[in-house]
């Protein structure tokens, strides 16, 4: 349940590095979203069918903080307005499913067996 999630994040964040690409906004801005766009996509990889998995949880909180620190840094830089906050954005969205991803276990313990 989790996996399609965290696709869905990374795929988002490449979108939105294209998006910023065609729109010349802050070059420094985009490329470092661009290069954890692809952190997030490589941990699809690394996220179970049906379990927990902390390992991929950890790397989706450590890719979180990146994008936090990252939509810091441009706001602070005066980089693009509009790509900060969508950074801003897709930071959150990447802790949820890093909260999703690291709790999978327990939540699917609380389904009844015939709705697995």
């Amino acid at each position: 349940m989790s996996r399609p999630v965290v696709a869905f994040v990374g795929l988002s964040l490449v979108v939105l590095w294209v998006i910023g690409r065609a729109e010349d906004t802050t070059a420094w801005l985009v490329w470092f979203e661009g290069a954890a766009a692809l952190g997030v996509v490589s941990v699809v990889g690394l996220v179970p069918a049906r379990r927990s998995a902390w390992v991929a949880g950890a790397c989706l909180l450590a890719l979180t903080l990146v994008l936090f620190a990252l939509w810091l840094i441009a706001l602070l830089e005066h980089g693009t307005p509009w790509f900060a906050w969508w950074i801003f954005t897709f930071a959150w969205l990447c802790l949820a499913s890093a909260v999703l991803v690291t709790f999978q276990g327990p939540i699917d313990a609380t389904r009844a067996p015939d709705e697995l």
